[in-house]
Parts: C-alpha cells; structure tokens; sequence
C-alpha cells in the first residue's frame, strides 16, 4: 500500500515532499503510546471509550474481532 501511494505522490510532489508524506504516514511506537495513555486519562479504558465515541459495545466488539482477526 505505501508503494502505491509513493508512486501516486511521486507524480505530482519533488522526490523530498514524497519524502516527507511517507515519513508522515509511518505509525511511530511513542505516537500509539500517547493515543493509549490519552484514552486510559480521560475514558479509564479502549472499550469506554469505543463505546462512547463509536457505539461499539462489547457485541459489537466481539463481532468486529471475529470478522478482523484470526482464530
């Protein structure tokens, strides 16, 4: 996927801005960390919070997973 969208960006950006966008979409281990200690100060929890913020109760949840993950 990110060969794709290096490709597309390399049409229209300078190879540094495509550089630069592909350094930006790098999910960095410090960045979700922040994200897991934000949502455990304000909601206590990730299934608090994908309750409140989405819906997605603990059905819903197990649904997704059984979808998403392997068994």
């Amino acid at each position: 996927m990110n060969e794709q969208i290096k490709k597309q960006a390399s049409q229209h950006l300078s190879p540094k801005e495509v550089d630069t966008v592909m350094a930006a979409l790098i999910l960095r281990r410090e960045f979700i960390e922040a994200i897991f200690s934000a949502i455990d100060a304000r909601y206590k929890s990730v299934e608090i919070f994908l309750e409140q913020e989405f819906g997605m109760t603990a059905d819903k949840r197990k649904q997704l997973q059984a979808y998403c993950l392997e068994a």
